[in-house]
This record gives structure tokens, C-alpha cells and sequence, in this order.
């Protein structure tokens, strides 16, 4: 047994190989099933299906307080289920398996990153944490940093870097855990709209080179529709439905056709292509 990344290999020639290449290989499905949180009288996620692929990078579009960051912080164990089933990969891990066990990298708004750390402080951090040698931590970092172009920051504070800069560090640490599945929580929300656009197609490239299972949470249509290829539509703790009978409501957004519908939400209206609408 040999150690790499954050796992025990079971052989000489599966370490030797890039970390950039096990990290093609490394990914699993979520499954959810008749998943509830209630807080008080107020059903926050209320009975919710949901099948993501290997590799796919699903989006959960809603309103404010509609329930998709209550669904994703279940997900990263952060929230325990009121009822329900959660499988990551064939393992269930609602209930007793904690966050740090569910192979799962969390990107939050406000990316959370270390003041008083470097760039290359922030993104060590989770190795550290997990005891690996100085010199598997020192090659990590610099790997998961060359990806993003960061490099040249790693001596830098995050004080020190713009947005979309703070926000590659945080992908980065995220990164260099080797999660089963990416959690996105409005990761390009603090950015402004030209940044925002750039960000998001560097994602989109990222996602596809890495080929990681992810969920990306937002309320904004056109970030949606640029990221996902699948979009599940939230409101009121429930999937929203329209005229395609698809429940959740999904679409695979390269298709040819533009065919729309508008939920029944009196206060939001959300929009959803449904080129080719499909269970997921």
C-alpha cells in the first residue's frame, strides 16, 4: 500500500501514475431520495428526487430561500436530514458519516479563505489537516495551482488577490482533497459581471478537464444555462414543474431547440430550457 493524494494506492504502478490522470478516475454518482429538512412548520426541502451522473455538473436553480443550499448543505452533511436517503456513489451517508468522510469539496460565496495564510497556505491546509509529508503536500499544491494559474500567487495573502484570484484558491483547495463530488454554493456570486462571465467558462473548462461529479448552486438563469449540463429547478422546497411534466425539471442545456417555461412561483419567475427534458 502505497500513500498518494489523500488515499492508501494498492499498488507501485497505480501511484506512479500523474495525479492529473487518478483524478480522471475518481468520481461517483449522488442519489437522493424523498429528502426532507424541516426548521419549525416550514418544510425547507420538502420530499426531494434526485439522480446525478458521474461527472455531470448539475445545477440547482431557484429564488432565494427556495431550498437548493439547504439540499446541498445535506449533501455535505453540514444539515441532517429531517427523512430521506443520501448515496454518494453505493455508499449511504445521511446520518452517521460526517463531512470529512463523504469524499465531498465544498466552494462557498464568500470562498472562506484563510486570512493570515498564503495562497499556497490556503490550498495546503486540507493536506496538512490529513498528514501528508511536506514534500506530497509541496507537489499538490503546485499541481492544483498550475491548473488554475495561479502560481505566480502562492506567496501572496488573499488580501492581496482580486475576486476572481480569491476564487481559484478556493477551487484549489477544494481540488487538491480529491473529492468524489464538487459542492459550488454561488461561488461567482461576489463577482462583477465581466469577471463573472470569465469565471464561469474557466469553470466550465475546469469541470470538463477533471471530469469531478458537481452540483452548482445559483438563482441567476443565464449563469445556468452557461454552466450546467442538466438544470434542476427549485421553488419552495419543492422541483418546479411546467409544461414539460418533467419532475424536477431538467434540461440538457446544448440542445438546439428553444423551447421555455415559467414556473408558478407568484413571486419568481424561473426560466429553463427544455431542449431535451429528461428524468435525471
Amino acid at each position: 500500500m502505497i500513500w498518494k493524494g489523500l488515499r492508501w494506492l494498492d499498488d507501485e504502478e497505480e501511484a506512479e501514475r500523474p495525479l492529473g490522470v487518478y483524478l480522471l478516475t475518481y468520481m461517483a454518482s449522488v442519489e437522493i431520495r424523498a429528502l426532507r429538512k424541516r426548521f419549525g412548520d416550514h418544510d425547507a426541502v420538502d420530499g426531494v428526487d434526485l439522480s446525478i451522473r458521474d461527472g455531470e455538473l448539475l445545477v440547482l436553480l431557484g429564488p432565494s430561500g427556495c431550498g437548493k443550499t439547504t439540499l446541498l448543505r445535506m449533501i455535505a452533511g453540514l444539515e441532517h436530514p429531517s427523512a430521506g436517503e443520501i448515496y454518494i456513489g453505493s455508499r449511504r451517508v445521511d446520518g452517521v458519516v460526517p463531512p470529512r468522510a463523504r469524499g465531498i469539496a465544498m466552494v462557498f460565496q464568500s470562498y472562506a479563505l484563510y486570512p493570515h495564510r498564503t495562497v499556497f497556505g490556503n490550498i495546503a491546509f486540507p493536506l496538512e489537516a490529513a498528514g501528508l509529508p511536506r514534500a506530497n503536500i509541496t507537489e499538490k499544491v503546485r499541481w492544483a495551482a498550475d491548473l488554475f494559474g495561479i502560481t505566480r500567487y502562492l506567496d501572496r495573502y488573499p488580501r492581496q488577490l482580486s475576486g476572481g484570484e480569491r476564487q481559484r484558491v478556493a477551487l484549489c483547495r477544494a481540488l487538491v482533497r480529491d473529492p468524489q463530488v464538487f459542492l459550488l454554493d454561488e461561488p461567482l456570486a461576489n463577482l462583477d459581471a465581466k469577471l463573472r462571465n470569465t469565471a464561469r467558462d474557466e469553470l466550465k473548462r475546469f469541470q470538463r478537464q477533471i471530469r469531478r461529479t458537481t452540483v452548482y448552486v445559483t438563482h441567476d438563469q443565464v449563469e445556468a444555462l452557461g454552466l450546467g449540463d442538466r438544470i434542476a429547478v427549485m421553488d419552495r422546497g419543492c422541483w418546479a414543474s411546467g409544461p414539460s411534466t418533467c419532475s424536477p425539471a431538467t434540461t440538457s442545456a446544448g440542445g438546439s431547440r428553444s423551447t421555455w417555461f415559467r414556473s408558478s412561483s407568484g413571486a419568481w419567475s424561473t426560466w429553463a430550457r427544455t431542449d431535451t427534458c429528461t428524468e435525471p
